[in-house]
């Protein structure tokens, strides 16, 4: 029979993605969230019956921001509670605590977090449960919450809405990414430990300064070509800032007597797609270009592609239509037209090389 897994805090920024990573392996995952289950204000039996279907028992709930009172009973209450149902209960799970590198440091978050780490050892020695317990630094990935989770979140989020970052403490702080924590979590549900208590600070090489921080995910805004970002920490970064872009915004339609074209999307050095459609029997183009690459599909409608070798005068014919679309090249140096042979508006889809420029549009007229 599998292990069955019970996380709280699941629906938490770290909870979730333990949760997922141990999914995605083939694991029951037994979920215990606020608001309908509270590690502070719970129903005892509710507590008791997810203790009773858990073989291991991965607690991720936190608060971490919040006033003083409100960390330490999300810290040291919430675990507390956590301890006694388990001896109430006569429970053997495996306990696997995520605490935090702040365990040393003389603040609220911190005592709260090595006090919660002094009640599992105590239930460990007195009721010989397996308990691994591991601190972790700042953790960052997709989609995490701003001014609550990490310093990334935060300055992700301002830099994509076009805000302006402020520093409060600008110091050396060490980053985790959410998928490297979330595997070594789940590498730990697999193993049996010899010692009763494990203790584990994770100290990854990924240290920099808070100004740095802000300063390279600041130029993810103007980056060209994200594969050439120099680490994985840094790609792993500009991950975390696009899962904040917002590319939500009305298109703009330019119509004339031929149709309609609506460029969607442009990605620096991928360059970008457009749409267009086209009336019956009129023909769009009738230009070459010297150094972009198009890509054309038909996606709704008849149509006939020519395109024309400048050099040899070799001439290419391709009738296309929507009901089994093909991708067609416009060669480089080949002028190139397309025409709607059919009796209905024609819809095309086109991919180009690289983004239209009107300064430089790299298009000359000239008749297939």
């Amino acid at each position: 029979m599998s292990l069955r897994v019970g996380i709280t805090g699941s629906s938490g920024f770290i909870g979730r993605n333990i949760a997922k990573a141990l999914k995605d392996k083939g694991y029951a995952i037994n979920h215990f969230n606020r608001p309908g289950q509270d590690l502070l204000n719970s129903d005892p039996s509710s507590l008791r019956e997810f203790i009773k279907n858990s073989d291991i028992i991965i607690h991720a709930a936190a608060i971490n921001r919040g006033t003083d009172s409100e960390v330490i009973s999300g810290g040291v209450v919430a675990t507390n509670n956590l301890a006694r149902a388990i001896v109430d209960s006569k429970s053997a799970a495996k306990i696997v605590f995520i605490s935090s590198v702040q365990a040393d440091l003389d603040n609220v978050y911190g005592r709260s977090k090595n006090l919660a780490e002094s009640l599992l050892a105590d239930l460990s020695k007195r009721q010989g449960n397996q308990v691994s317990i591991f601190r972790v630094p700042n953790v960052f990935g997709e989609n995490g919450r701003p001014f609550y989770n990490s310093v990334v979140h935060t300055f992700c989020h301002q830099i994509a809405n076009n805000q302006r970052p402020k520093i409060l403490v600008d110091k050396k702080t060490q980053f985790i990414y959410i998928q490297d924590l979330s595997k070594i979590i789940s590498k730990e549900v697999d193993i049996a430990r010899k010692n009763k208590l494990f203790l584990k600070t994770i100290r990854p090489a990924n240290e920099v300064m808070v100004s740095d921080l802000l300063r390279l995910i600041n130029s993810f805004k103007n980056i060209k070509d994200p594969s050439k970002l120099k680490s994985k920490f840094h790609r792993d970064l500009y991950r975390t800032y696009l899962s904040f872009q917002s590319y939500n915004k009305k298109l703009e339609i330019k119509s004339d007597e031929r149709g309609k074209l609506v460029e969607t999307f442009k990605i620096p050095d991928t360059g970008q797609v457009f749409y267009s459609t086209t009336k019956p029997n009129v023909t769009r183009g009738n230009h070459y270009h010297t150094r972009k690459k198009e890509v054309f599909c038909v996606i709704e409608g008849k149509a006939k592609i020519r395109l024309r070798n400048r050099k040899t005068g070799q001439i290419e014919e391709h009738v296309v239509d929507g009901e089994q679309p093909e991708a067609i090249e416009m060669k480089i140096g080949w002028t190139h037209n397309i025409k709607n042979i059919g009796k209905k508006e024609m819809k095309l889809l086109v991919w180009v090389n690289e983004i239209f420029n009107p300064e430089d549009p790299d298009t000359f007229s000239e008749e297939v």
